[in-house]
């Protein structure tokens, strides 16, 4: 297997030379936020994360949680390149990637829709009723804790999701009265 000196002397003139003529042919609607960058060669998604600051830093703003951990980084940039491989890219949108990325479970890529998306007044009844909950809503996530952070957690899809809105008809049929009952639900 090839070293990455190995590779960058083998190829990195031409790779080099191919990042710079992309970059010259970037169209002049979208040049103000679009750029051609050369990544790092790595065995692995979580090495490329690591030594590629900036696109680490982009995906961690995708994310749907404030200050994600690696794994969380990790699991964003895994659905969003498998909704980008799996995608006919002759004719395909970001936005296309990004809802596409959207429906896979869990993604955990933040909400981005400017309708502000709001939990089920009965559903918030029935959660302020349950001892030592508290949640969030964050990036159009509902992030919980149990006993002042003992157990804590986000559920795998936003609220805009129909798996959302199976959750809290399942949360208004059963009517949970301890943290116990709530967690089958999540």
């Amino acid at each position: 297997m090839y070293q990455q000196e190995q590779i960058q002397e083998l190829f990195g003139k031409q790779v080099l030379d191919l990042r710079d003529r992309l970059a010259n042919q970037i169209p002049q609607q979208i040049a103000e936020f679009s750029k051609v960058d050369y990544f790092y060669f790595a065995p692995s998604l979580p090495k490329v994360l690591q030594e590629e600051q900036e696109f680490s830093q982009a995906v961690a703003y995708l994310c749907a949680f404030d200050n994600p951990e690696p794994d969380k980084i990790e699991c964003v940039a895994i659905v969003i390149l498998g909704a980008w491989l799996s995608s006919d890219k002759s004719n395909v949108s970001l936005r296309e990637i990004l809802e596409k990325s959207r429906q896979s479970q869990p993604s955990y890529i933040r909400y981005f829709g400017s309708q502000d998306v709001q939990i089920d007044p009965e559903v918030k009844k029935i959660l302020a009723k349950i001892q030592r909950f508290t949640y969030s809503i964050s990036k159009g996530f509902l992030q919980w804790q149990f006993a002042n952070g003992l157990e804590e957690g986000t559920l795998p899809y936003s609220i805009e999701t129909e798996n959302f809105r199976r959750f809290q008809e399942r949360v208004k049929q059963n009517k949970p009265m301890t943290f116990d009952e709530l967690e089958i639900h999540f």
